[in-house]
């Protein structure tokens, strides 16, 4: 009997050790199959210019940023930019370099600075940004622009136009003292998603904002026109694009979660009523 009762007793501490055993080796299971279900944050897919500073204050404003291209407006007699030197706030991650294909080198010039300058003011320097995650690129056309005689016009004729090269819609520009102004500026940008993700054609006539030859006076007009978004559009509730257009910046990065902050209206005006 006395025997009997010992080998139970062995037996439940036998069983309890290898109870306790496979709990742990239960609970260890659990901790890495959690564990291996957690993955790393994504990398940052946005590569976009946030802002721009320059060591020295000679901006007449903040610059203005649309969806790839950066102007940045100089005060009034500032001529000397020997020393420029620009610090950029990109999204989290990303990079950015100049792209020095883009620049257009005279024979025999050895002066990279100055010819980077000199593109600034003419033509334009073009800087690509890199995503975090690497698998998106952006590339910005940075242009500096003199204000000396003034920047905002005051006759409007819209007879200035472009194509962007990308997703071709018209772009207004005015010439002032034979310089061009992209001070105008429209939803055409945001209207592109419609297009790109609707199966939509890519030219100019496609957009909400465009030219007509039905001008009051010149050979061209502003036409602006009310445009279905189709699917896209769909599913975030907004059916339709109105046309518009305004002096000031349009921005796409925010354009599906802030919509207001993606347009920048107006521009600093430096004349006096007469």
């Amino acid at each position: 009997m006395l025997k009997a009762l010992v080998d139970k007793f062995t037996l439940n501490i036998i069983f309890m050790k290898r109870t306790r055993s496979y709990s742990w080796i239960i609970c260890f299971m659990l901790l890495f199959s959690l564990g291996s279900c957690i993955k790393e944050e994504a990398l940052n897919m946005e590569a976009d210019i946030i802002a721009l500073h320059a060591d020295e204050d000679i901006f007449l404003l903040n610059p203005v940023i649309s969806n790839t291209q950066v102007t940045l407006y100089l005060q009034p007699n500032i001529h000397d930019l020997t020393k420029l030197n620009m610090t950029f706030d990109l999204t989290p991650g990303a990079s950015i370099e100049l792209l020095k294909d883009s620049l257009k080198m005279p024979a025999g010039t050895q002066d990279m600075n100055k010819v980077i300058i000199d593109e600034f003011l003419k033509n334009g320097v073009y800087y690509k940004v890199t995503s975090e995650d690497h698998q998106f690129t952006k590339n910005y056309l940075i242009k500096i622009v003199k204000t000396d005689g003034g920047f905002v016009p005051t006759a409007y004729g819209f007879e200035d136009t472009a194509i962007d090269k990308d997703d071709k819609y018209t772009i207004f520009y005015n010439k002032i003292d034979g310089q061009d102004f992209y001070n105008w500026a429209s939803g055409n940008p945001s209207f592109s998603l419609t297009l790109s993700l609707g199966g939509g054609t890519k030219d100019p006539e496609s957009y909400p904002t465009k030219t007509s030859s039905d001008a009051h006076s010149g050979s061209k007009a502003a036409l602006l026109e009310t445009k279905l978004t189709g699917a896209f559009g769909a599913m975030f509730k907004k059916p339709i694009a109105a046309g518009n257009l305004f002096i000031g910046a349009f921005d796409t990065g925010p354009v599906l979660t802030d919509s207001l902050s993606a347009t920048q209206f107006g521009l600093p005006f430096n004349q006096i009523p007469l």
